[in-house]
């Protein structure tokens, strides 16, 4: 598949297209330490940067006991070499592996991934020869993006978020991650590769010490690719993070706070983004008219979540009194989202955002005493510094990977047929 792709001018040209590197800015991956540090990668003749995804999901809707029965996981490639605009098609999103996820509880990860990890070997090891360029070159995995369940599955943390050390970025404990605004002051010490080595190696001798570690087991992709390790392979998601997680949590806490005040009802809310005239992307993304469910959160995909933040001011902003703290929760997290979705990060905009993520943490607890920080806040708080590590965010996220798995399903299919 590389042969043939690569092989396409169009393609090899983009993806041979120089990036330019301006000192303190984020503007690729190129500008990222982990790919500054990757010793295959980084070198100054072309090699080939490979972008992975995982995810589980459901070829059907069933509900009851049949609900897992025909779930599948897939595993998705991109050359990130192209640059992001075009890779974001999905005709550049490739299919490599899909198989019951049944399969992959009773297999495990590294007998499932054999024929890929083959690949992969032989792809940093024997090269790969490109009739367009008359030579062969090498190339091996920037990162594998996946929500945090599919990162720490993989990857071998633990995959409960309700244990003490549940963070695959640093050694926070659950607790301190309530109390200690810990990463804009470097609280908390980083993961790094040598420590999480010495780990996973104590973990086998004692699996008692995972709880201690937070780690269960290796990741089948750092024994096995040269050049990828779990530490600086998997990148944090926007979409799950905040645009799925944080954002509704929030605004059904915030929405149900400022009706409560009697700024203005849950039928003006609904009326407003009814009526809003909608333009370009907005009219697809159209945000769902609001309830208030048990869960305490609001309806909407991430789409529709990041529409309604960015349109919320002008929805229903006019009601709300000048220097009410509910709003000015609503209104840092907006920041937060924009500055964590920007494809280009300065060092001074790092700061900023660091500064934003404080002090929209500040707020909310002493709005909310009674609020329970989620574990995907803490992942926010690593944003600034993830961002040094992997470059733009958005440039690493599952957003338009998701949107491949009807095509995988639709190949299963016809494969099945055939």
């Amino acid at each position: 598949m590389l042969q043939k792709l690569l092989n396409n001018t169009d393609i090899l040209d983009k993806a041979m297209s120089e990036k330019v590197h301006v000192p303190q800015e984020y503007r690729s991956y190129v500008d990222g330490q982990c790919f500054n540090e990757n010793s295959l990668l980084a070198r100054d003749e072309f090699t080939i940067a490979l972008g992975l995804y995982i995810d589980d999901f459901e070829v059907a809707n069933p509900l009851g006991t049949s609900k897992l029965k025909h779930k599948m996981c897939a595993i998705y490639w991109v050359i990130a070499n192209i640059p992001a605009k075009y890779r974001s098609t999905l005709n550049s999103i490739q299919l490599a592996l899909l198989c019951n996820t049944s399969t992959v509880k009773e297999c495990g990860y590294a007998k499932v991934l054999q024929p890929l990890i083959y690949d992969l070997k032989s792809l940093e090891q024997n090269d790969v020869y490109l009739e367009q360029l008359g030579e062969s070159v090498k190339g091996t995995v920037l990162y594998d993006a996946a929500d945090n369940l599919g990162a720490h599955s993989l990857a071998g943390f633990l995959e409960s978020f309700t244990v003490d050390k549940f963070c695959r970025f640093c050694s926070a404990s659950s607790i301190d991650t309530q109390h200690q605004d810990g990463v804009c002051s470097g609280f908390f010490k980083l993961r790094d590769k040598d420590s999480h080595d010495k780990q996973v190696q104590e973990v086998r001798e004692d699996q008692a010490l995972s709880q201690t570690y937070g780690v269960k087991r290796a990741c089948p992709l750092t024994e096995n690719v040269e050049h990828f390790h779990a530490i600086t392979g998997y990148p944090p998601d926007i979409l799950h993070d905040i645009l799925e997680g944080i954002v509704p949590t929030e605004l059904s806490l915030c929405l149900k706070d400022l009706i409560d005040k009697g700024y203005f009802t849950l039928e003006m809310l609904n009326q407003a983004i009814r009526y809003f005239n909608y333009t370009f992307t907005d009219k697809t993304d159209q945000p769902q008219e609001k309830g208030f469910s048990a869960k305490r959160t609001i309806a909407g995909n991430a789409h529709e979540n990041w529409c309604l933040i960015r349109l919320l001011p002008f929805l229903i902003g006019h009601c709300v009194p000048e220097g009410d703290n509910t709003w000015e929760i609503v209104m840092l997290l907006k920041d937060v989202v924009e500055l964590a979705v920007a494809p280009r990060h300065t060092e001074e905009t790092l700061h900023f955002l660091d500064c934003k993520i404080a002090e929209h943490r500040q707020l909310l607890l002493s709005t909310f005493p009674d609020f329970r920080l989620r574990p995907k806040h803490h992942f926010v708080e690593h944003y600034p510094q993830l961002v040094r590590k992997f470059g733009p965010l958005s440039d690493v996220w599952t957003m338009r990977f998701e949107g491949r798995h009807k095509n995988s399903l639709m190949n299963l299919i016809v494969s099945l047929q055939g």
